[in-house]
């Protein structure tokens, strides 16, 4: 005879269909565990190498080179009016065309040979059973949709192929790029399924980023620069053919007898003198200018250096088998705690 079922639940109301269905919760816990074992021997491992810097530039605060040390002390230091926000980094090594060139650059396999990133994820990476799987509907659309082949548009513009647009995909899981908005500081975290190519593929990043980064804090004053140097030459050749036309005039006149040849030594000494002052200015100018720019070229202060990772980044196998096990423990208790609840709202809806 069925135990008669009180309008409010106890305690005990609920752990007796849990004791009694202790074999149910035991072979949902086994098969939750079985299956995070399984699915993490199916999961891919990656190791994850680091990199930690912050770009400091001389003439960005009136600190000027206490500026750097002030942002490793956690001092909030006033950005340059028309610099670039910390926000903006990853931006600058996410295009296209930077992501294809780092693509291409050397990596040394640990079997010593020498590949490049596309080659590795083309031709010698092999990917787990999940990710083939989670890789499946693109394989499947790339059947139906014809391939693209990278040709050139125009002078302007590339098509790029399938591959292309596999291993830029590629990248873009791969490597993460954090900033702080603060002080700066920078993080790049790449992850790869071998720790020295983790460590490499993060040096590279690390570079490019630095590069970007210097090209676009000095573009303007370096386009000011180059058209220094190239109007200083133009003055330079100005002055010398002015020293020789009054060299040769003064040859010529030893000895300057008629006004004509009077004024037309005056004029060419004050042309020459003319040409002088201006070249000097100019001069003067290229050197200011080049102090300028060297103070805006970043310097990086490397707070943790690109090392090779030691233990693989993915998650530990316990860790599956905890979560899939607690997993398991929850569908077996809604699955014997069920006909209880059942019965428990049929019976509160017959006294009302």
């Amino acid at each position: 005879m069925d135990k008669p079922v009180n309008d409010e639940l106890g305690f005990s109301d609920i752990i007796e269909p849990l004791i009694k269905g202790w074999r149910t919760l035991a072979l949902a816990i086994l098969i939750g565990s079985i299956s995070g074992v399984v699915i993490y021997f199916m999961s891919g491992k990656y190791y994850l190498a680091t990199s930690n810097f912050i770009p400091t530039v001389t003439a960005s605060s009136s600190l000027g080179d206490l500026a750097g040390v002030a942002k490793i002390a956690g001092l909030k230091v006033p950005e340059q009016e028309g610099g670039l926000s910390p926000i903006l980094f990853p931006k600058l090594v996410n295009n296209v065309e930077v992501r294809l060139k780092l693509a291409e650059l050397p990596l040394i396999l640990s079997t010593g040979d020498t590949s490049t990133f596309r080659d590795y994820i083309v031709n010698v990476y092999e990917p787990s059973v999940l990710g083939k799987v989670a890789k499946l509907p693109k394989k499947l659309k790339s059947l139906i949709v014809p391939s693209r082949e990278s040709e050139s548009i125009d002078l302007s513009f590339i098509k790029l192929s399938d591959e292309d647009f596999m291993v830029i995909s590629e990248l873009e899981e791969r490597i993460n790029i954090l900033t702080e908005q603060e002080d700066g500081a920078v993080t790049i975290a790449v992850e790869m399924p071998e720790a020295i190519l983790a460590a490499q593929m993060a040096k590279h990043v690390e570079a490019m980023l630095q590069q970007a980064i210097v090209d676009y804090k000095t573009t303007e004053i370096s386009n000011e620069y180059e058209y220094i140097v190239s109007t200083l030459e133009k003055k330079k050749k100005e002055f010398e053919e002015a020293q020789e036309e009054l060299s040769l005039f003064a040859d010529r006149n030893l000895i300057i007898t008629s006004n004509t040849a009077k004024i037309e030594f005056e004029r060419l000494e004050s042309n020459l003198r003319i040409k002088e002052r201006i070249y000097d200015q100019i001069l003067n100018e290229k050197e200011l200018t080049e102090l300028d720019l060297n103070k805006s070229i970043p310097q990086f202060v490397v707070i943790k250096p690109v090392i090779i990772p030691y233990e693989k980044a993915s998650p530990s196998g316990m860790l599956y088998l905890i979560f899939f096990g607690t997993f398991g423990l929850l569908v077996g208790s809604i699955i014997v705690m069920a006909p209880f609840f059942k019965k428990f709202v049929g019976y509160s809806k017959s006294t009302e």
